[in-house]
């Protein structure tokens, strides 16, 4: 049995054991007293820091993407904290920076969107789309955007984090000529992949498609997210609900012209 929701502090012990087992692992030998019923109940009975034990316990179960955006600001920032090499990084990750040809580089500051309560992945997303050949995105943002890491290592692209100046600088690089798309397989089957991985399995898969071809996905529901996804790729998709509830989805890029 299994969920799709992040582990919070109101989120009950009892829960745990048939949700996330990984989890209920991690703090079982921590119940040593009966009347916890929550994790912020046991994180004060132990003298745990609340938000790292729901940090390392979402981390353990892949649900850290939904839940970072769940942390106040502050904490976010202090739980991603950077490591002596991140900060050691920081200049070689700049002089390369300096080597990218100015109408390749593309610098997106983060921080002005965030603090409008505007998810930046949308920029992300249409600067990957459209980075030239040898480009580079250099992206500022004051966490550590781990859940980001796993979209572009799924797509292909490579990057380097470095922290400096206050605020992490993570350098996304252009794919090169040899990495071509493999080709889509005929049937994908994501329902048991923990988000972002049904999203980053698919959008990496029709990176393949011809013109004329098509791929077919089941998922465990409506993927409302990745529709603008597909679009913005100029990908029809039709969409079929199974009895059992599942979704089958059929992607396919148009004849051209």
């Amino acid at each position: 049995m299994t969920t799709t929701a992040p582990i919070l502090a109101t989120t009950p012990l009892a829960s745990l054991r048939a949700f996330h087992p990984k989890a209920w692992q991690r703090i079982h030998p921590l119940m040593t007293h009966r009347k916890d019923r929550t994790l912020e109940q046991l994180a004060t009975s132990q003298g745990l820091d609340l938000y790292k034990l729901l940090f390392d316990l979402n981390q353990l179960e892949g649900r850290l993407h939904q839940f970072l955006p769940c942390l106040p600001m502050q904490e976010r920032i202090r739980l991603t904290g950077p490591t002596p090499a991140d900060r050691e990084s920081f200049q070689g990750l700049m002089q390369q920076w300096q080597t990218i040809p100015a109408d390749k580089q593309v610098k997106i500051d983060t921080r002005p969107l965030l603090d409008q309560g505007i998810d930046p992945f949308n920029q992300i997303q249409a600067s990957l789309a459209s980075l030239p050949s040898q480009g580079m995105i250099l992206l500022i943002i004051p966490f550590q955007p781990l859940p980001l890491y796993q979209v572009l290592a799924g797509l292909g692209y490579g990057y380097q984090a470095a922290y400096g100046e206050d605020n992490w600088h993570i350098g996304v690089f252009a794919k090169t000529a040899e990495q071509k798309a493999p080709p889509p397989p005929a049937l994908l089957d994501v329902r048991d992949l923990p988000p972002p991985e049904p999203m980053v399995r698919v959008l990496q898969a029709v990176t393949g498609l011809q013109p004329g071809q098509s791929i077919q996905v089941i998922h465990h529901r409506l993927p409302h997210l990745l529709y603008p996804r597909l679009a913005e790729r100029n990908l029809q998709v039709t969409t079929r609900e199974e009895e059992d509830g599942s979704v089958l989805l059929t992607i396919t890029r148009p004849q051209e012209g």
